[in-house]
């Protein structure tokens, strides 16, 4: 890496996501509200400096035991966590609980493929359009999912929220579905592309690389970046101020990004 794009690494790191002061008053009155869903490992949020009162992070994990790790080493005052799996539909859930170092593969589908150890429990669920009414936050601008293969059953109930507030979506996905019986990259991207996002970013990771540049095995998973098309939002007769803390919105996502 040359040293000026090191430096200008270094420099848009060092850069308030929200842009400019301008922005400022925006964001304090209307937050970036980011759901973390699956934050078995720690909460996440796409800023480089990280959760903020203008961008607060609400994380969900129903594996009791992440769920206990997390609040036990400390969260940021603009984070909060619920012990609960989002899905589509309220109340009680059967949840494949890992065990030991399956922990984190934890699923509302059964997990047995993965060989590890699990147990069925009963969770409490939440649908995602439920979330801002039942414990009284704002809808996500953006989500992060990675719930091991049920990706779809978050989505699925969260329509409303999706087609009227989501902004960006950072997701796990998966092409080789066959065990797994989870969610494929085809079915997560024509959900998505429906509700008028665009796929900005796609990592991969295969099921085997011996050698480098040599034999590799199928793609097998990663993680996609989607990003909300502007004009699938965007309407004359729409509150203009509020289409505008939108725009504001999405671009300090991207930039974060």
């Amino acid at each position: 890496m040359g040293i000026f794009s090191a430096l200008r690494r270094q420099i848009i790191a060092d850069l308030d996501s929200r842009l400019a002061p301008q922005f400022h008053d925006t964001f304090a009155t209307s937050p970036v509200t980011i759901y973390d869903v699956g934050a078995a490992g720690g909460v996440f949020t796409p800023y480089p400096d990280g959760p903020k009162s203008w961008a607060p992070v609400i994380g969900f994990e129903p594996h009791p035991e992440s769920y206990r790790l997390i609040v036990e080493g400390g969260l940021p005052a603009h984070v909060s966590l619920h012990n609960l799996a989002l899905a589509d539909q309220n109340g009680p859930i059967t949840f494949f609980s890992g065990e030991g170092a399956d922990r984190t593969r934890s699923s509302l589908r059964p997990i047995d493929y993965i060989g590890g150890e699990s147990a069925a429990v009963t969770v409490e669920a939440m649908t995602l359009d439920s979330v801002p009414r039942e414990i009284g936050v704002a809808p996500a601008d953006f989500i992060k999912l990675d719930t091991e293969g049920t990706e779809d059953m978050v989505l699925k109930g969260g329509a409303e929220m999706l087609a009227r507030d989501i902004l960006g979506v950072q997701i796990e996905i998966a092409f080789w579905t066959e065990q797994s019986g989870g969610v494929s990259f085809s079915e997560i991207d024509h959900l998505l592309t429906e509700q008028g996002f665009v796929l900005f970013d796609l990592q991969t990771n295969r099921s085997d690389v011996r050698i480098i540049g040599g034999r590799k095995d199928k793609v097998r998973s990663g993680d996609a970046l989607y990003l909300r098309n502007f004009d699938s939002l965007w309407s004359e007769t729409a509150d203009q101020a509020m289409m505008r803390g939108k725009l504001l919105k999405l671009i300090s996502l991207a930039i974060g990004w």
